[in-house]
């Protein structure tokens, strides 16, 4: 099952875990940089942190969107496990509908 988290209610202690014991883990989705990067970040969590997406967003105009945030190449989901096209799908499906668009690599 994927959840989206609020910022404060995320496990930031089993985010870095995943981080570390994902196959395409790289510093960008680390808790403490995106803290520097995107303060108050969400994220879509599988199951008990066994796959992470972290939700870096803004909002203007009234509108919330999603963003890449400087000194980050790239984000998206991370697991321990090969992320398939299916899990990547089912991720941006749980994206909540109050984002109207995205920039992210």
């Amino acid at each position: 099952m994927i959840r989206y988290i609020q910022h404060n209610s995320i496990d930031f202690d089993k985010w870095d875990e995943c981080i570390d014991r994902s196959l395409n883990g790289i510093i960008y989705p680390y808790s403490w940089y995106l803290g520097q990067v995107a303060p108050g970040w969400d994220a879509l969590v599988m199951g008990d942190y066994d796959a992470v997406m972290p939700v870096t967003y803004r909002k203007k105009a009234g509108i919330f969107y999603i963003f890449q945030p400087f000194f980050v190449q790239q984000l998206g989901v991370f697991s321990s496990q090969p992320v398939s096209p299916e899990l990547l799908k089912k991720f941006l499906e749980h994206i909540p509908k109050k984002f109207k668009f995205a920039d992210y690599n």
